[in-house]
């Protein structure tokens, strides 16, 4: 299945939340499927990725990503200064 992707910064992705989208990563030039819909990017996973700052995800799920964000700004229980970080590193 050959698809398409946009990249985003790791930083946008807050740990330990469900994803409702894929992340790839890209490695040796192709891309590897590093985590499927409705798995939790924990902190060991998001630790093992080292150096990484850029993640994937397909580009038929860039609107999911987009309402994921508006939604984690949405969230009262979220702080300020965590919402900016997610604003700034998801480059919306």
């Amino acid at each position: 299945m050959s698809w398409e992707y946009f990249n985003v910064r790791v930083g946008c992705i807050r740990p330990n939340i469900a994803l409702p989208f894929d992340l790839f990563l890209l490695l040796r030039g192709r891309y590897v499927h590093y985590l499927r819909v409705g798995s939790v990017l924990t902190e060991e996973k998001l630790a093992k990725l080292g150096d990484t700052n850029r993640i994937f995800i397909p580009s038929k799920q860039r609107s999911v990503f987009k309402e994921f964000i508006h939604d984690q700004l949405d969230d009262e229980a979220i702080a300020s200064t965590t919402k900016a970080e997610i604003l700034r590193e998801s480059s919306l």
